[in-house]
């Protein structure tokens, strides 16, 4: 039997909507997971299994590029469009995440950073996403201060290169839902 999750891809899916049996075996393998590479590959494995007739996969979570190539694996045809932020901002709230997560009790905080740290890893996604770039991988990049600035600006280039009509209208309407 298939779960409802595969069949209508028009509405976003949370974990809650995971069949029981399914969430169960993600959060079990979540839980010993040793490093944030097989916490990734974990989540990819239980997305793809309800994603075989999807057309769209949005994810959304810090680190995602380094996982580039088995992303483009399971969506070969698929738009990448990598959003980034200020290596301040990004390596201070990597800081408050790894703390929630410690006091969740999650395996994989067990390396400790400083602030010095968190930059430098920042720095090294960020040639991460220019290596991909030097590749010819065709990815659309958005900076998330770009997009909270300069939002229409920003939504129009965007929907452009994804090549979606969108009015003034309906950019004006996304910000309002979304601010």
């Amino acid at each position: 039997h298939r779960s409802p999750y595969a069949k209508d891809h028009s509405i976003p899916k949370t974990f809650f909507d995971l069949e029981p049996a399914v969430a169960a075996n993600f959060l079990n393998q979540v839980r010993h997971a040793t490093s944030e590479k097989e916490l990734i590959q974990e989540f990819l494995s239980t997305v793809s299994t309800y994603a075989e007739d999807a057309q769209l996969l949005v994810v959304k979570a810090a680190d995602q590029v380094a996982m580039f190539d088995s992303l483009k694996q399971l969506v070969p045809n698929g738009k990448s469009i990598l959003i980034t932020r200020d290596g301040r901002d990004a390596s201070i709230s990597a800081i408050h995440y790894r703390q929630l997560m410690l006091e969740k009790g999650a395996a994989w905080t067990k390396q400790e950073r400083d602030l010095e740290g968190h930059l430098r890893g920042w720095a090294s996604r960020v040639q991460l996403i220019k290596d991909l770039l030097d590749a010819g991988e065709d990815i659309y990049v958005l900076r998330y201060e770009d997009l909270t600035n300069h939002f229409h600006q920003e939504v129009q280039r965007l929907f452009q290169w994804l090549g979606i009509d969108a009015t003034s209208d309906l950019v004006d309407q996304i910000q309002e839902l979304t601010s």
